[in-house]
């Protein structure tokens, strides 16, 4: 009988671990997927960027005749 409790309560330890990592990992996963929503944003802003200096690029090339 003792070794049924032992394994009872092992079982229970097992299953309170498993459900910590779980936790851990949904925690990390929402914070890679907040640091995902960061970087598009900044590749977002990197794109409009890159269009306006393109832009001033034309414009200074047509005046001064480049």
């Amino acid at each position: 009988m003792s070794h049924e409790v032992k394994s009872a309560s092992a079982a229970v330890e097992d299953d309170a671990w498993v459900d910590g990592v779980a936790a851990d990992l949904a925690d990390q996963r929402e914070l890679l997927e907040n640091v995902l929503d960061v970087v598009r944003g900044n590749r977002a802003m990197l794109v409009e960027l890159r269009a306006e200096v393109d832009k001033l690029r034309k414009r200074r090339w047509w005046r001064f005749g480049r």
